[in-house]
């Protein structure tokens, strides 16, 4: 995550999406498209944040809870 901090501006935001595994149509989505995911709870994504962004950091899920994003904002 250092990487993303360096390249972002102050108040820059900096977003990570991961799939969470809580919907019936994963086997559609694995052996249909043959798209291979790692899936995610949304504690698991809130740990990619690294320690200095602690009180940064937040999971956001789309209306559906499949996609989990996780917002890391770059302080002014």
């Amino acid at each position: 995550m250092k990487l993303f901090d360096h390249n972002l501006l102050p108040g820059g935001l900096t977003v990570v999406a991961n799939m969470n595994d809580s919907k019936p149509f994963r086997n559609f989505i694995e052996f249909v498209l043959d798209w291979q995911l790692i899936y995610r709870r949304s504690e698991d994504v809130q740990r990619f944040a690294p320690a200095h962004a602690a009180g940064r950091a937040a999971v956001i899920a789309e209306p559906a809870a499949v996609n989990l994003f996780l917002h890391l904002r770059k302080p002014d």
